[in-house]
């Protein structure tokens, strides 16, 4: 009985309240009935605060830049095994402490760039990043994703990488999978990859390259940082060549490999993640230099935050008469409380050793005990209607609780965008 009803709690807690309605604009690869853009960013400048964006399946072209702009953009689920959405550079900037952007469900693919392929910067107001991944195509892509001056930016179940590094644009270190400056990020199972070195290359004439060190998976200058489970790993070092020829025999050896995180400064809290440097490159036959360290610290500190980690994932967008899912994964018999906000915050609390993803107040909802293998999956037929009249969508921040030997834990965030009917 628990598990189908469930959601129906959640939307019955949503009707009694008041909301405020928001214009739904929809973005599709194809002008026609029900697409009101066939851009992005087109859709983002025509948007008002507090607006929702659904991005239907397809490939767009050109970035997509928010200055200042509450929004919600959300990719339409892709079936299984094909891509999401996906759109160029990816730039969120200036938002003021009442403005928030949440993102779900698109692909980043920079092309022919110099530019951060994902780039917050100067941001007091929340940023929540879900199912993204940067996808690079180009090795013209000379700058990594990078957080700048930015206070409550949470990533979920991203995926965050650099491009080859570049002979001529590159010295000591390649580029970092994601590079931090003065900011408050989190990361939430997560896969962060630091650049793979260029090869070398040998010339008998002497006229040759040497090979390139792995790029940082994360480099970190100030602010404070939460890795909770995923993967941080220093890019692969460049690999050695050989080349012989009338004037001889040349070898270059190939390079280290990149650390898993360069700290030059602030707090690094961390939660059951995998952090390693990458692997050495190729041997030529002439040496080769070493397996990149799982962390090159100048400065600041490290903290291990105790327990496991425990993850939620939830159906989004979630249509009125459409079927949705709550997956939860934790400690096996562990009693589960859903909190529900209606509010991005992205700001870390010691006491639930993990970051809140939503502002209070909360709804709070027993779910139940998790199985003998540590996970609960609920699933239920969303009610029609869904939402109170002339609301057509509204966003939930959803993070579940626990209390174990540890002490109190929060899980991943996930976001769900509740959809008066399915577009």
């Amino acid at each position: 009985m628990l598990r189908r009803v469930a959601l129906t709690l959640l939307c019955a807690a949503l009707a009694a309240r008041g909301l405020t309605a928001q214009q739904v604009w929809v973005v599709g690869p194809q002008p026609g009935p029900g697409v009101d853009f066939t851009a992005i960013q087109a859709a983002v400048n025509a948007a008002a605060d507090g607006d929702i964006i659904l991005v239907k399946l397809g490939s767009y072209v050109g970035n997509v830049a928010i200055a200042n702009k509450s929004l919600v953009i959300e990719g339409m689920p892709s079936p299984a095994g094909s891509s999401p959405s996906s759109t160029g550079t990816l730039w969120i900037g200036g938002l003021q402490a009442d403005r928030s952007v949440v993102l779900r469900n698109l692909e980043v693919i920079p092309l022919l760039s110099d530019l951060s392929s994902v780039l917050i910067t100067h941001c007091e107001g929340p940023a929540l990043v879900e199912d993204c991944s940067v996808v690079i195509f180009d090795s013209a892509v000379t700058a990594p994703p990078k957080v700048n001056n930015s206070q409550h930016v949470v990533f979920t179940r991203c995926t965050l990488k650099a491009s080859w590094a570049h002979n001529g644009f590159v010295s000591g270190l390649g580029l970092a999978g994601l590079e931090l400056v003065g900011s408050d990020v989190s990361l939430y199972d997560c896969t962060v990859l630091g650049s793979t070195g260029w090869g070398g290359q040998a010339s008998a004439d002497g006229a040759g390259t040497p090979a390139e060190v792995g790029g940082p998976g994360i480099r970190m200058i100030g602010g404070t940082l939460l890795l909770a489970g995923g993967e941080v790993h220093g890019g692969t070092g460049g690999w050695g060549d050989t080349d012989s020829g009338p004037s001889g025999f040349a070898c270059v050896p190939g390079q280290s490999g990149g650390p898993g995180l360069v700290l030059e400064a602030g707090l690094v809290r961390r939660l059951d993640d995998a952090l390693a440097g990458g692997a050495a490159g190729f041997d030529a036959g002439c040496g080769t230099g070493s397996a990149g360290a799982d962390v090159l610290q100048a400065s600041g500190s490290i903290e291990i935050v105790p327990g496991p980690l425990r993850t939620l994932e939830i159906t989004s967008p979630a249509a009125a008469g459409q079927s949705a899912t709550i997956a939860l994964h934790g400690q096996p018999g562990e009693l589960a409380f859903l909190l529900q906000s209606f509010t991005p915050l992205g700001t870390w609390s010691g006491a639930l050793k993990g970051t809140l993803a939503g502002a209070g107040p909360y709804a709070i909802f027993v779910l139940g005990p998790l199985g003998a293998d540590g996970s609960l999956v609920i699933a239920s037929m969303l009610p029609d209607p869904l939402l109170p009249p002339g609301t057509d969508a509204l966003l939930l921040v959803e993070q579940y609780v626990v209390s174990s030997s540890w002490g109190k834990s929060l899980s991943t965030p996930s976001t769900v965008l509740l959809l008066a009917d399915p577009h």
